[in-house]
């Protein structure tokens, strides 16, 4: 079965089309004398937003007591198909935090977290 994990500790399945990995540039430009612009490529990052819909209150405090733990320091991230980033940091707090209810008026939330590689 797959999982995730993050900085060691096994967090809940994101949805299944819910990751997105995408590649910013690290560069630096600057117009020359004759005025042209040169860009010098430096790297590409890992930009990776992961989204959980229908998580429990159970899976959500797991999530956010994980999210707490890992705030600011590079951790490894191993995503459900097996990819590991090395060195990524959750580079926003959790965005579009909802609660929706059930009958039984159990809370259930949708969570939306970006990583980026350092």
């Amino acid at each position: 079965m797959a999982s995730m994990r993050w900085g060691g500790v096994d967090i809940p399945l994101p949805d299944k089309d819910g990751i997105t990995v995408t590649y910013e540039p690290i560069s630096v430009s600057r117009r020359m004398l004759s005025g042209k612009l040169r860009v010098d490529l430096a790297a590409c990052k890992a930009v990776i937003r992961v989204r959980w819909s229908g998580l429990t209150s159970e899976q959500h405090g797991q999530l956010m007591q994980t999210y707490t733990a890992n705030l600011g320091t590079p951790t490894q991230l191993i995503m459900p198909d097996g990819t590991t980033y090395d060195q990524v940091v959750a580079a926003t707090e959790p965005a579009a935090r909802r609660e929706i209810y059930d009958v039984r008026d159990q809370p259930y939330y949708t969570v939306t977290i970006t990583f980026e590689e350092v």
